[in-house]
């Protein structure tokens, strides 16, 4: 299981917790984040190249920006 904190407007993920024993200690530092439970192990991407796509509940990997 994977917690996953993210930005409701934007998708960007700002935390995560792949250990169970630690689950619940992630904390929405504003109000447009929120907190989810993942049946997903560890990306092994870095956070800052994956979002949260809420119609699909998964983390998927950010889209590049257009040139």
């Amino acid at each position: 299981m994977l917690e996953v904190r993210y930005n409701k407007k934007t998708g960007e993920i700002t935390g995560w917790n792949g250990d169970p024993i630690q689950q619940g200690n992630l904390l929405v530092r504003s109000e447009d984040e929120e907190i989810i439970i993942l049946d997903s192990n560890i990306p092994k991407k870095r956070i800052d190249q994956l979002i949260f796509d809420l119609r699909a509940s998964r983390i998927v990997e950010k889209p590049e920006p257009l040139q």
